[in-house]
C-alpha cells in the first residue's frame, strides 16, 4: 500500500527527491486482504525502541530526507511514539515533508489538531463500501460520532481506496469525492490482481475514467491514478524495516520512463498501455 507513496509531490516535479518510508510498527488492528504489507505484519509486536528510534533519528538527519513516510501496520496505535518520532524530525529538519499512511479508525479531533499544526499529509486507506468501507470505518473507528468530521477537518490528505476491479471504480469514487470533498481520492490498484491484468481490463479502467469525467468538470483535481507518469522516477526511496532495524533501497532498478514497481507487476505491456490510458483521460 505504500508504493505510491510520492506520486503526488513528483507529478509536477523533475528534480531529484530523497524519501523514507518508516515503519513505526508491525501491528495493524485491520488484516486487509490486499494489503502488500502483509507478510511483515504481526510477526513482531511492539513499536521501535528507543535505541533504534535513536540511530535511525542521526541517519535521517545526516541524510537529509525531502519525505519521510511513517507506517506500519498501523501507526496511530502508538500515538504518542508517533508524535514523539515527528517531533525530533521537525526539530532537526523544519522543511521536511511528513506523511503519515493510517486506516483513519484511530483518527482523532485532539491528532487532527497536531497534524494540522505540523503540517503533515495523511493518506487514508478507506473504501465506500465493503470491508474497509465507510459503515466499517465508523463501526471501528475511536470516536465513531466524528470519525467522518475528524477527516474532513485534516488540511492535507488524500482517500487512498485500492480498486479490487479496476474495471469499476467510477461510483466508489463518486462516492468518497462525495464524503471528502477536500481530499485527493486516489484510486489504486490491486497489486494481488494487477499480475494478471488484459488489454480489456485497462480499457475497462479507461472507461472507469472517463464516467467519472462526465460527471465532474473539475476531476483533474481530485482523483489521482497512480505511477503512470512519462518521465525517468528519480525519486530515490528507502525503507526502514521495523522488525530488522535497517534501512533498504525501495526501488533500485530505475528505467528510462516510468515506474520500474509496475512494470515488474504487470504482464508484458500492459503498464504502458495503463499509463498511455491514464494520460488520454486525466493528463
Amino acid at each position: 500500500m505504500y508504493r505510491w507513496l510520492y506520486i503526488p509531490v513528483c507529478k509536477f516535479a523533475a528534480l531529484i527527491m530523497k524519501g523514507i518510508n518508516i515503519q513505526i510498527t508491525a501491528e495493524c488492528d485491520l488484516r486487509c486482504p490486499w494489503c502488500i504489507e502483509e507478510e511483515s505484519l504481526c510477526e513482531h509486536s511492539g513499536v521501535i525502541s528507543k535505541q533504534n528510534l535513536e540511530h535511525l533519528m542521526c541517519d535521517i538527519i545526516k541524510d537529509r530526507y525531502d519525505m519521510i513516510s511513517l507506517q506500519g501496520g498501523e501507526p496511530l496505535l502508538y500515538p504518542e511514539h508517533l508524535l514523539e518520532i515527528i517531533t525530533a524530525i521537525r526539530k532537526e529538519l523544519p522543511h521536511t515533508k511528513i506523511q503519515i499512511l493510517t486506516n483513519g479508525t484511530h483518527l482523532t479531533e485532539k491528532l487532527v489538531t497536531i497534524f494540522n499544526d505540523i503540517k503533515a499529509h495523511l493518506v487514508i486507506s478507506l473504501e465506500a463500501e465493503g470491508y474497509k468501507g465507510i459503515k466499517f470505518l465508523i463501526n471501528n473507528a475511536k470516536e465513531p460520532e466524528k470519525i467522518l468530521q475528524n477527516i474532513n477537518a485534516l488540511r492535507s490528505k488524500q482517500i487512498r481506496s485500492v480498486a479490487k476491479d479496476i474495471t469499476n471504480f467510477a461510483q466508489d469514487a463518486f462516492m468518497l469525492h462525495a464524503i471528502f470533498p477536500r481530499s485527493i481520492i486516489e484510486v489504486t490498484p490491486d497489486f494481488n490482481q494487477m499480475v494478471s491484468y488484459t488489454e480489456s481490463d485497462i480499457q475497462g479502467m479507461k472507461k472507469e475514467i472517463l464516467k467519472i469525467k462526465q460527471k465532474s468538470h473539475d476531476v483533474k483535481n481530485w482523483l489521482l491514478i497512480p505511477r503512470a507518469f512519462y518521465w525517468r522516477c528519480d525519486i530515490q526511496s528507502y525503507k526502514y524495516l521495523f522488525a530488522e532495524d535497517k534501512i533498504i533501497n525501495d526501488c533500485p532498478n530505475k528505467i528510462p520512463s516510468g515506474c520500474a514497481i509496475l512494470t515488474r507487476s504487470m504482464p508484458d505491456g500492459i503498464y504502458e498501455k495503463y499509463r498511455q490510458a491514464v494520460k488520454e483521460t486525466l493528463e
